[in-house]
């Protein structure tokens, strides 16, 4: 798969255009502008977050009513109506993997202190929660159009002390790049990927491609994979997600590696969502030994054996008590559509049929947000693929993964 990196320079071009005026001109090309620049000197403000949503409308949905006149096509090429998504991009979706960077916080003062197995272990940490919250959250974030940006400035909280910019830089296939910067301890977060959908009669399996990469300031490299993702009961019952498989993290600057295993669902089994593995040093010896659960929770211990004491990595945050009437959003999610003044006109909070989703307008939003993927579509199909390059990203042979990434 092609793989980005940040474009060394940001100002390369701009336009005026804004993802609304993409809707109504048929004649347009699609939406670039470079967001403002802050840069570590620019007066950053504390600002106040919204709290609160509009709660999600009562309807009955039927996922397999839609999907069975898609069996055999490409997923990702299908519109799916906005009763089916939840009122936020897969751009804002992956910025919210961001709601534990304390534990790249941790695991950056680990490294400072040349503590490579702690080091790796609150990584570790970090690379399990990404998964938390999709335990109730069964809708779909919407797909970006291509060009379509995202960019969330949190260097000014303390909490935080980070800047993220994401842009979906392919429309076929679907390629999403991010790139986030800490101010505060220093690590750069980078990734991009693509998910292939296969429908297998009750369930879909969706295999994302692509690596996720940690730099931290102590020279230490990390990249790993991501586990294997199954949507159940397609055709009836309750929707509901599970992750399997294997997921290997490197640290390419000491040769130590983790071995986590996703163990798939089991009903003859008492636990489920669980995750084991092993943090190994260089030669192979296993120095670290982690278990936990995907939607709740990891701890390590430096022994196997029964009573050695046991460290709490990763605990996930509670759920909020209105979340099944807000999509399940957490805190952080409620704030990833908030307004705010000089965003680029290609972000995601200025989509007009998201915006009438959060609203609960979703007739409205559907016809728009039709609209706006007929004309992406057709907009595809006439233009060759150097018409239009990413404003952020830039194409690069990895030299880990030894793939092209962004």
């Amino acid at each position: 798969m092609d793989s980005f990196e940040r474009t060394p320079d940001p100002h390369a071009s701009t336009s005026d255009q804004s993802l609304h005026d993409s809707m109504d001109n048929n004649d347009s090309q699609t939406p670039m502008l470079t967001p403002e620049i802050i840069t570590e000197d620019s007066d950053r403000k504390f600002k106040m977050r919204r709290k609160n949503m509009h709660p999600r409308p009562k309807q009955r949905l039927n996922l397999w009513a839609f999907v069975k006149h898609s069996i055999g096509k490409d997923l990702t090429r299908i519109p799916i109506p906005v009763q089916f998504n939840e009122p936020i991009s897969a751009l804002q979706r992956a910025t919210e993997d961001l709601m534990y960077s304390a534990l790249l916080d941790k695991a950056a003062e680990f490294g400072d202190r040349g503590d490579d197995v702690m080091q790796l272990a609150y990584l570790t940490g970090f690379a399990v929660s990404l998964y938390c919250k999709s335990l109730e959250r069964t809708t779909k974030p919407f797909n970006p159009l291509l060009g379509e940006t995202y960019e969330l400035d949190r260097v000014a909280e303390p909490e935080w002390g980070w800047r993220s910019i994401s842009e979906q830089v392919s429309h076929h296939p679907p390629i999403m790049a991010q790139h986030v910067e800490s101010f505060k301890s220093g690590w750069q977060y980078q990734h991009d990927f693509t998910i292939d959908v296969k429908f297998r009669g009750n369930y879909l399996t969706l295999n994302p491609k692509g690596f996720l990469r940690v730099n931290f300031r102590d020279g230490s490299v990390m990249t790993w994979n991501r586990a294997t993702t199954r949507v159940n009961n397609i055709i009836m019952g309750k929707l509901w997600l599970d992750h399997y498989g294997p997921v290997k993290i490197n640290n390419h600057k000491n040769g130590y590696s983790c071995e986590l295993n996703y163990i798939p669902y089991s009903r003859f089994s008492d636990k489920n969502h669980i995750v084991k593995g092993v943090i190994k040093d260089a030669s192979g010896k296993g120095q670290y030994f982690l278990s936990g659960s995907w939607d709740s929770m990891l701890e390590g211990s430096h022994s196997l054996k029964e009573n050695s004491k046991r460290e709490l990595l990763w605990q996930a945050f509670p759920p909020r008590e209105d979340a099944a009437e807000i999509y399940y959003f957490s805190n952080f999610a409620v704030e990833m559509n908030e307004l705010e003044d000089g965003v680029a006109p290609t972000d995601s909070r200025l989509r007009p049929d998201l915006r009438l989703m959060e609203d609960g307008c979703w007739d409205d939003a559907n016809k728009i947000k039709m609209k706006l993927e007929t004309k992406q579509r057709n907009e595809s199909k006439r233009k060759s693929c150097d018409d239009d390059s990413p404003m952020w990203f830039q194409s690069v042979r990895d030299p880990y993964s030894q793939q092209y990434s962004f």
